[in-house]
């Protein structure tokens, strides 16, 4: 009716309640070590009967990581030559298959793209005189779709960003299927 606290020892409660700290301060709550699977720490003040949540710097750095996960921050990963391991390492494990989905997709279009470049600059190459020129290359190369690729393999580059270029995801989809657009702080 007040809108005041009570300990819930004062109801007689039987459920389950919040571990409570003696901390006299704030700064002795602000200096309180981590605590392991903890989001931190609330701080009443009972003067003005007002809370205060204080949130781990681990527990931050974790949300941060969930909140930004999705197809794009998985692919972006990949691009850039990072493993699907070492995106798993800083993720809980709950997040883990729906990476691996993405992941495997993503790779999967990728390699789908070097065959079909492969096989279409072989085919070409057979096809072609010994002593072929670039112009009659190219006129095989733009009927198959993956110019882009087949020069970069005739001039011993890697074309394989382009094909990451070109799997980007669309959208932002995360593990629960929902676009994350929240800029996290």
């Amino acid at each position: 009716d007040t809108g005041s606290s009570l300990h819930a020892d004062v109801f007689h409660w039987p459920g389950p309640t919040a571990e409570a700290f003696s901390y006299t301060t704030l700064a002795e709550a602000l200096a309180a070590a981590p605590r392991e699977n903890a989001e931190g720490l609330v701080v009443y003040v009972r003067a003005t009967n007002d809370r205060v949540k204080i949130k781990q710097a681990d527990y931050v750095r974790l949300h941060r990581i969930i909140m930004q996960l999705n197809e794009r921050s998985v692919w972006e990963h990949l691009r850039d030559g990072g493993t699907v391991e070492g995106l798993l390492d800083d993720l809980p494990d709950e997040f883990h298959v729906w990476v691996r989905e993405v992941a495997t997709n993503l790779v999967a279009r990728v390699r789908a793209g070097v065959a079909e470049i492969e096989h279409a600059y072989s085919t070409i190459l057979a096809v072609l005189p010994s002593d072929h020129t670039r112009k009659d290359f190219a006129l095989k190369a733009k009927e198959t779709g993956h110019a882009f690729g087949l020069f970069a393999r005739l001039d011993g580059r890697d074309y394989r960003p382009q094909l990451w270029k070109r799997v980007r995801p669309a959208g932002a989809r995360g593990p629960r299927g929902v676009e994350h657009t929240e800029d996290v702080a």
